[in-house]
């Protein structure tokens, strides 16, 4: 977990050097962009690091579903680390895009995530009944 922060908080200040060496040389720079690509990396260290987290309940995508069993646990937090890795390539790309339905698409990953595991919560509860 140190390795991720110790990443996300280099590239933050990796970014505000190179914001900071472009306004000093008087260059037109778009933070709106830099800060789309910045968030998709960050997306991107979570999602490698998100199925490779033990069971436990501060870390994590953390619902009624994530907290039955270690193999659901395994399970979605695998599924979350997939869509949280799409959703910073999409955020990544937005920078490039002017339009808003990179909006769209991260929220509708986001969701699947969430969906996903409340399916297999459900298929659990079938299950045991």
């Amino acid at each position: 977990m140190n390795t991720a922060f110790a990443m996300i908080g280099g590239l933050f200040v990796i970014g505000l050097n190179i914001v900071y060496i472009l306004n000093v040389c008087n260059e037109a720079l778009n933070t709106e962009r830099l800060f789309l690509i910045f968030v998709g990396c960050i997306f991107i260290i979570i999602g490698s690091f998100l199925p490779t987290v033990n069971y436990n309940s501060k870390v994590g995508v953390r619902n009624t579903a994530s907290f039955q069993n270690k193999k659901s646990w395994t399970q979605i937090q695998r599924f979350s680390g997939c869509a949280f890795i799409i959703c910073g390539i999409f955020i990544g790309f937005a920078a490039l895009i002017p339009s808003f339905l990179y909006a769209i698409l991260v929220i509708s990953l986001l969701i699947a995530a969430m969906l996903y595991s409340i399916q297999l919560y459900s298929n659990k509860l079938l299950k045991n009944e």
